[in-house]
């Protein structure tokens, strides 16, 4: 009880509420590298068309949010599976000029699919909302012949990006690490015992 209310006395402090507005800003930013610079590739190629799979593919960038790396690394994956499926049926219906009620039965089998992974991988945001709106944009996008293979392409790489954006703190630690540097630039100029010590600093 005394861990609770020193957690919430911690986090409702001046220095709690701008901690956690730094880490949302981060958020932030990662997502919105994660989804604008395939925009921006796709707009400078002229291939808008190919736009709503790479940002659904993107929007994975918006799971895993301020969680430790590894924990955020299975989030994410399991949330680019959650939306390539979505996506990628609803693409596959717009192929195939699928009627309605198929598109529905589709539209009901991929909210319980992405509530199951969202519930069993403990996600968050726990609700499919993205997945959801992925489904039913695709599902309206013409798909030309011979074109699924591409826009799900598109989606992937974009997903794949996005964890790699995510995920890019982790990359850049390990590889200070592996150099034999402090991952925060500091280390400890001499402990008690005597000894000089540098060492990597982890930092979460």
């Amino acid at each position: 009880m005394a861990a609770a209310e020193s957690a919430l006395s911690s986090s409702g402090s001046p220095r709690g509420w701008r901690r956690l507005g730094f880490l949302d800003l981060e958020v932030g930013i990662r997502a919105g590298i994660a989804i604008g610079l395939p925009l921006l590739l796709l707009f400078v190629a002229g291939r808008l068309d190919l736009a709503p799979y790479a940002a659904f593919g993107a929007m994975t960038a918006l799971y895993g949010r301020n969680e430790p790396y590894r924990l955020r690394l299975r989030s994410l994956l399991l949330a680019a599976f959650t939306l390539l499926v979505s996506l990628g049926t609803g693409a596959l219906l717009a192929l195939l000029g699928a009627e309605l009620w198929l598109i529905v039965a589709a539209l009901v089998g991929v909210l319980v699919l992405s509530m199951l992974v969202a519930q069993v991988g403990q996600l968050f945001p726990p609700t499919p909302v993205f997945q959801t709106f992925a489904f039913l944009v695709c599902v309206q996008v013409p798909v030309p012949a011979g074109g699924l293979g591409l826009r799900l392409g598109i989606a992937a790489a974009a997903a794949c990006f996005a964890i790699l954006i995510c995920l890019s703190g982790w990359l850049l630690r390990s590889a200070l690490e592996r150099e034999g540097r402090p991952s925060c630039g500091r280390c400890c100029a001499r402990r008690s015992c005597g000894r000089s010590v540098c060492a990597p600093v982890r930092c979460g």
